[in-house]
């Protein structure tokens, strides 16, 4: 008893496996798993409109992840609405004016103000290559 409460005050370890408590190690302190150690997982995607109640449903989804589902073409400037789904910028803008402030998949509320942009990495805008401290297509000079 008296031996081990010195031990764990001069360096040595002090292991409690219970959940929730905490281990000591010299004077490092360090949590044992809890709960609130891992991230919430995001949510389920929300459910699609039926083809009644969506002109865009109607016309039919693009089976390729890339394309707007308004416009059926390779996302230009792609934005996220409330729901999480992705369409080019002026799709998602034009069908908030023009149908009010729902998302055209889900039906959920999403002003013009909450349409979130997104930044996609591409050839042109990754920009020079400095893994070896050099823009890539340079060579040393000798």
């Amino acid at each position: 008893g008296e031996d081990e409460a010195r031990q764990g005050e001069n360096g040595g370890s002090t292991h409690t496996e219970a959940a929730g408590t905490s281990i000591s190690s010299g004077n490092r302190r360090s949590s044992v798993w809890s709960p609130q150690t891992f991230p919430i997982p995001p949510p389920y995607p929300p459910k699609l409109l039926d083809e009644s109640e969506s002109e865009v449903i109607r016309k039919g989804l693009p089976t390729d992840k890339s394309l707007c589902p308004i416009c059926h073409r390779t996302r230009v400037n792609p934005a996220a609405s409330t729901s999480g789904y992705v369409f080019c910028y002026r799709c998602i803008v034009m069908h908030i004016r023009t149908n009010g402030e729902t998302c055209p998949l889900t039906g959920m509320h999403c002003p013009e103000s909450r349409v979130v942009r997104l930044f996609e990495p591409t050839a042109a805008a990754e920009g020079p290559d400095l893994r070896d401290g050099q823009i890539s297509g340079q060579g040393t000079s000798s």
